[in-house]
This record gives C-alpha cells, structure tokens and sequence, in this order.
C-alpha cells in the first residue's frame, strides 16, 4: 500500500505481492481501507445511507435503499476489495496452535486468579479458542495482548469476546456482510 501526499489516502494494492505484503503487515488497517477507502464511491454512499438511515427499534431501515448499478470497473474494484477483505478476514480456525496460543496468553492472568482445577483451566481454553474461530486470528491476538497487559479487563468469555469484535472494528463486520451480499 502506497500513501499519496500528506493527506493520508492509501491506494488499493495493485498487485499480488503487493496485496501480500500488506495482508502480511497490518491486516486490520487493510481490512478498514477494503470497506472504507477503497470502495467505488456508488458502493460507499450505498452503505453511508444504510449506516445512517433511519431505523425502527429492531435496527431495520425504515427507508428502503436500493443496491446501486455499478459499472464494469466499479465491479473489479469491489471484487478486488472483497477479495483482500476476505483475506484479511480469514479465520483463526485456518490457525488453531496460533489461535490457541492467543488464547493462553488473554487467559494467563486468569488462571493465576481463579481457583479453578487445572482440567477446567483446559476446558476453558477449548470453550474460548472455539468461540473466537470465526473471528480474525489478528484480532483475537489483539485482544490477547490487550488483555495481558492489563489494558482490558474481565474474566469472562463474553468480555474477551467483545474485545475482539471492538478489535476487528463493528463497521468492517457489518459492511463485509453488506459487500457480500452487493457482489451476488
């Protein structure tokens, strides 16, 4: 990713390695920029009127938003911001001893507080790695290192949980199921 000028826009990677690289380094900030930046500006004024549109109590639109006509260009561009989205979005099941090795280190300070048996502790772990399976593995790591230092707090896997949703960023979770839906 290559950032144009002082104003801080960040182009789409044009290429394989490129895309690579970028997956490589930080692939919250390409996950953001795929559902953000990078969207062909009839697909981002789209989802800006979903997002802000009146809802009723259940969060449904009240006004119906049609899906906008995109053009052949319009199209690759969305392809191709799905595609790195979806990259970027891989799950940590794809990684278990990595997202296991999170999930020791979120967990480390809580075991040492609880007095809970040590085939609870492992069981615990299991219930954990399983539930953040469909999460990122760069998110579930972030809410890891959050956790062991202290910045979060909880002891529960409800709590862990939302740090990881808050670390993929909700609008990345919504907007992915938007683009989704927009590409069929």
């Amino acid at each position: 990713m290559t950032s144009a000028g002082t104003l801080g826009v960040v182009t789409l990677p044009s290429g394989k390695a490129e895309a690579r690289a970028a997956l490589e380094g930080e692939p919250d900030k390409l996950a953001l920029n795929a559902t953000t930046q990078w969207l062909p500006p009839k697909v981002a004024q789209w989802l800006s009127c979903l997002e802000n549109g009146p809802k009723d109590m259940e969060g449904r639109p009240l006004v119906k938003t049609s899906m906008p006509t995109l053009g052949e260009t319009e199209r690759t561009q969305l392809t191709r911001c799905l595609w790195l989205l979806d990259k970027a979005m891989k799950p940590a099941a794809d990684n278990p001893g990595e997202l296991m090795e999170a999930i020791q280190i979120a967990m480390s300070e809580l075991r040492f507080r609880s007095k809970a048996s040590e085939e609870q502790h492992t069981l615990n772990l299991k219930v954990w790695a399983n539930a953040c399976r469909e999460f990122p593995l760069w998110a579930v790591q972030k809410a890891a290192d959050w956790w062991s230092k202290g910045a979060r707090d909880g002891d529960e896997l409800g709590h862990f949980l939302s740090d990881v949703r808050l670390a993929v960023g909700h609008s990345v979770l919504s907007r992915q199921r938007h683009l989704q839906l927009l590409n069929k």
